[in-house]
């Protein structure tokens, strides 16, 4: 269902009765479609796509650039209108911001799902301006909604491991031929005021659409991470991935859902073991791999590592100054030269892993540069 009511007739003339002195009631009819909830899992394989249109200020030399239209979206939850905008700088006020990335995951997404499994939203029962703009509208109510199972940070991959393949494999596409879900990032999409409900086989092309495959045995796939990368010569590493979307985001297992899909999101973040993989350096020179390991894995009877985390500096303008338990169950380095090493490890939900990592000037403790007694950072890191 959409909007059954369209006024073409003059409000304030209406109101003043055309002189009469009689103030006549206008009333004002409308019909909407309950909202509709769509489920499924995503990865992301670039390190230059946030999950949100992320955009930041612009600094002096860049306030020039771009036709800034459109209103600022911040980097969490966020509604995103059927028309999304490819702009890079936006005006908020008097100040101009640019967007960072090439793309989001709810920009690859949402209007995907909006057009081809739901045949569009209706605009009708959005609050328009006098120039009939529903975009410069203070209330949007025709909108498709994402909602993510935590998040990762812009330069963080969401990548599955080699040994899932044949597991995602068996989960997209049963003997029964029914899709589920895989172990990729779990996400809900609200979808309000939809054309149409979504059918299956619409869901199945929306899918096929986003990951730009055209088949259900393409959906999970193989990616190579290049040996030559930005810091260390190393083999090249492989890893699954949904689809082959060349802007690196892809998805698996798209259902409706009921809307307490949505209220668990929340639940399944906190209750999650969380797994990540990590690229490292070290001051310390390390000359094989049974140093490295004798300074990291000191017995199976040191974890679950239990850790305490001061709110990390690089998010305390946005989060409450606390303390934070948190625990490492497993972790295993794999030494790359005498400097460099990977780090495979598993943690609790919510376990900030780069501070785990560089220790965050203390605040983390133990952290792996504590562990190793010496300066450490973390490069690269994939979850």
């Amino acid at each position: 269902s959409q909007s059954a009511c369209n006024n073409s007739f003059d409000h304030e003339e209406a109101k003043s009765g055309s002189g009469s002195g009689i103030e006549l009631c206008i009333p004002h009819v409308a019909a909407w479609r309950h909202a509709i909830y769509l489920k499924g899992r995503y990865t992301k394989a670039r390190r230059d796509v946030s999950q949100t249109p992320f955009y930041v200020p612009c600094d002096e030399n860049e306030k020039d650039k771009g036709n800034g239209n459109g209103d600022a979206n911040e980097n969490k939850n966020s509604n995103t209108k059927d028309e999304p905008n490819s702009s890079t700088t936006k005006d908020l006020g008097n100040s101009r911001l640019k967007k960072l990335g090439i793309t989001s995951i709810e920009e690859e997404i949402t209007p995907i799902v909006s057009s081809i499994a739901c045949g569009g939203i209706s605009k009708q029962n959005n609050e328009c301006k006098k120039d009939g703009n529903w975009r410069s509208a203070n209330v949007v109510y025709g909108m498709t909604k994402f909602h993510a199972s935590g998040r990762e940070d812009m330069n963080v991959r969401m990548v599955l491991p080699m040994d899932a393949f044949e597991a995602e494999k068996e989960s997209i596409q049963t003997s029964k031929g029914v899709q589920k879900t895989g172990s990729g990032r779990p996400f809900v999409l609200e979808i309000l005021d939809a054309m149409n409900m979504p059918e299956p086989c619409n869901l199945k092309k929306t899918v096929h659409e986003i990951n730009r495959v055209t088949s259900d045995s393409d959906i999970a796939s193989f990616g190579i991470s290049e040996g030559t990368g930005d810091w260390v010569e190393e083999p090249e590493r492989k890893h699954v991935q949904y689809g082959k979307n060349p802007k690196g985001v892809g998805i698996s297992g798209l259902t409706i859902c009921s809307s307490s899909s949505f209220k668990q999101l929340q639940n399944e973040t906190e209750d999650k073991v969380k797994f990540y993989g990590c690229l490292c350096w070290s001051e310390k020179a390390f000359a094989n791999q049974k140093s490295l390991e004798d300074m990291l894995v000191k017995g199976e009877s040191m974890y679950p590592l239990e850790i305490k985390q001061s709110t990390p500096l690089r998010v305390l303008h946005r989060r409450s100054a606390a303390v934070r338990v948190r625990h490492v169950l497993s972790m295993v380095p794999y030494r790359i030269n005498d400097h460099y090493f990977r780090l495979s490890m598993s943690t609790s939900a919510g376990t900030y892993v780069k501070e785990f990592c560089h220790g965050d000037c203390g605040r983390t403790s133990p952290s792996v540069s504590s562990l190793l007694g010496c300066k450490t950072d973390i490069l690269e890191l994939d979850c």
